[in-house]
């Protein structure tokens, strides 16, 4: 800074040498910016190793405990398939070539349920029905626009869902219930419906509904490569998981239902079987 003068004028100057451009300057900290996570941010991304590891003791020892608990069941339905005589059974007992033949009544009972049942489910003009609590005209253009839209969809643009209705209504009259998994495609977005089986879903005993069970746990045999397309839509963490992996350990987690679908499938599952088994807990 230069000394002060004072002008004629009375007004008082202060001259100020040139500075440094050069000079080094103290950065300004900037405040932390608080990252809110999204609504369908992956969690597992965030937790560490030990609450990965307690999570996932926690869901398999109620799942063990659960299957426990529904074993007797589940044996009874493996029972009900074998008695459909969609398979050719070998036997020597009594004798050997014993005849091994069923009864088709159980199998015709079943189709003529499925029929009847899929005609009032499923009409012609399809499934879909729109029902009003006020008349307003624009209203009801509205819900007959929607209706005629979903049953289009359901009938001709996704032809799987009838397919996936009828298997849920054979297996509802074998087993005595069966379920319907909605979700949106992860690379188009529409809506996809797929049946479930019963021993699939795993709830805890004395839970008589999904609405008011306090947990279920949903058990999925994914395709290797449905578990490589889920983990490209960024449904699925990237894992290392190959085919060889599924083949080892899909004999060890099936159920003797699965086995018997399998057979009347004509799948192998202790050969050539890339289907990963994930435990879906709710």
């Amino acid at each position: 800074m230069g000394n002060a003068a004072l002008p004629d004028d009375g007004i008082e100057i202060e001259v100020i040498e040139d500075q440094d451009p050069y000079a080094e300057v103290d950065e300004v900290e900037k405040p932390h910016e608080e990252v809110i996570p999204r609504h369908d941010d992956n969690l597992a991304d965030d937790l560490t190793d030990d609450q990965e590891t307690k999570l996932a003791r926690l869901i398999l020892d109620r799942l063990e405990t659960d299957r426990e608990a529904h074993a007797d069941w589940m044996k009874t339905v493996k029972t009900g398939y074998k008695l459909l005589g969609l398979t050719i059974e070998t036997r020597n007992n009594p004798w050997k070539d014993a005849c091994g033949a069923h009864s088709p009544l159980m199998l015709e009972t079943l189709v003529r349920f499925v029929a009847e049942a899929g005609s009032e489910t499923w009409p012609a003009a399809g499934p879909v029905r729109t029902l009003l609590s006020t008349m307003n005209s624009d209203i009801a253009d509205a819900s007959t626009r929607v209706e005629k839209r979903m049953n289009r969809y359901l009938s001709v643009e996704s032809p799987s869902s009838r397919t996936e209705h009828e298997k849920t209504l054979f297996h509802c009259g074998l087993s005595g219930c069966a379920f319907k998994k909605f979700y949106p495609d992860p690379f188009t977005g529409a809506p996809i419906t797929e049946f479930v089986p019963a021993d699939h879903v795993i709830l805890p005993v004395g839970a008589t509904d999904l609405r008011t069970s306090p947990y279920f746990t949903h058990v999925l045999r994914v395709w290797h490569e449905d578990y490589l397309t889920n983990v490209e839509s960024g449904l699925y963490r990237k894992l290392d998981l190959t085919e060889r992996d599924a083949n080892s350990v899909v004999s060890e987690d099936t159920t003797d239902a699965d086995d018997a679908r399998d057979t009347i499938d004509g799948i192998d599952s202790d050969s050539g079987d890339t289907r990963h088994t994930f435990y879906e807990a709710h």
